[in-house]
């Protein structure tokens, strides 16, 4: 039988997050700002644009490539207890989950059947995959033991009808578009935001990145914690406000 509590407001471990964002808006350098030492599961070479010159410091910054599922899953179940002198990583980022379950998953799950196309049974197996991966690394967040967990997502849009608005979600396939953003305790989306303002030298605009954590019409995003609805791309500072708010 489960144990009844009296509910208070007492946050969880660790950052549980689902980080969205298009292509070449900074998802993998918003993972670099997570406390380190930090293990990234590389699953589609992004980890390579933080080798530009000056782009980050690189200490205590470590890479575990992720070639199959079962790659995947020893990442999010093992590699972060795994960490410099025999300690766990103080955080693990997937990047990118949804290439991960849209060019890993799906091609072996195609190889397996020898189809070329997906049909339902399939769609089954990768709904399930996807659920393993995303509900361990919440529970790992969630263990006093564990560390901070983000999977990073490329952004896809549900086109609405007619008469209803379109959403914004994770790019991955089917019923774990709407079931991933339900499941970490944030949903951050990464947004370029115009400040209004324009470059003396160059005299182009001058734009912000943000982590949006409310929800609109179209973005799910959401916190399970009292945060500001836009914040700076910080990781960091990001649990040190959760953390303040808690105390």
């Amino acid at each position: 039988m489960g144990e009844i509590k009296q509910l208070d407001d007492t946050m969880p471990a660790h950052l549980s997050v689902l980080l969205i964002a298009p292509g070449k808006y900074g998802k993998t350098t918003a993972l670099s700002t997570l406390p380190r030492p930090l293990l990234v599961g590389d699953a589609d070479g992004g980890i390579g644009s933080l080798k530009k010159k000056g782009l980050i410091k690189s200490e205590g910054i470590f890479v575990y490539d992720i070639k199959s599922y079962k790659d995947g899953q020893d990442f999010i179940d093992n590699a972060w207890k795994q960490g410099p002198d025999g300690k766990p990583f103080a955080s693990v980022a997937f990047d990118t989950f949804s290439w991960f379950m849209n060019n890993i998953v799906k091609s072996e799950i195609l190889a397996m059947t020898r189809r070329e196309k997906m049909e339902r049974n399939d769609w089954g197996l990768y709904l399930e995959r996807g659920l393993y991966i995303m509900n361990h690394a919440h529970k790992l967040a969630r263990n006093p033991d564990g560390c901070h967990v983000v999977l990073a997502c490329h952004e896809s849009d549900k086109g609405g009808s007619e008469d209803e608005a379109g959403k914004l979600g994770p790019a991955v396939s089917g019923q774990l578009f709407d079931i991933l953003p339900g499941m970490p305790d944030f949903v951050a989306f990464l947004k370029i935001r115009a400040t209004g303002k324009f470059d003396p030298t160059t005299k182009r605009p001058i734009a912000r990145r943000v982590f949006q954590l409310a929800a609109d019409l179209r973005t799910p995003a959401g916190a399970r914690a009292d945060v500001p609805d836009e914040m700076e791309p910080d990781f960091s500072k990001l649990w040190e406000r959760v953390m303040k708010v808690a105390a």
